[in-house]
């Protein structure tokens, strides 16, 4: 069995991460306060959504092809939310929104604004 040492560039990113962490302890608050938020609002649009507490939103379809459609619309609109193309077959196809503690209100805001714009045209699945 062989095993391989992390990259020096990745254990200096986690480090400086862990620094940030401990002389910051607001951020993380503030990252779950805004992803708790987001994550209800685009559950109250209509969105089929999961309970987790993570940064990380998953919005899910029974459809690949109005997930990707969403995607790019986002994606037209300026605002990155990957659509999830795994290899295998499943039931639901899922974007990613990931929020982060310096996303400003605005940005948030901006966001639901064109989930709600395209679920209006297009229904949420």
């Amino acid at each position: 069995q062989a095993a391989t040492a992390l990259p020096p560039p990745g254990v200096a990113a986690g480090i400086a991460s862990l620094d940030i962490r401990e002389k910051n302890p607001g951020l993380r608050i503030r990252l779950l306060e805004k992803a708790t938020i987001l994550r209800k609002e685009i559950a109250m649009i209509g969105f089929l959504t999961t309970s987790d507490k993570t940064p990380i939103i998953p919005v899910l379809f029974d459809s690949s092809e109005k997930a990707m459609a969403l995607s790019l619309y986002l994606g037209e609109n300026g605002i990155i939310v990957p659509f999830m193309n795994y290899p295998v077959k499943q039931n639901k196809f899922q974007l990613r929104i990931t929020v982060t503690a310096t996303h400003e209100n605005e940005q948030i805001s901006q966001l639901l604004e064109k989930l709600n714009n395209w679920k209006d045209k297009n229904g949420t699945d």
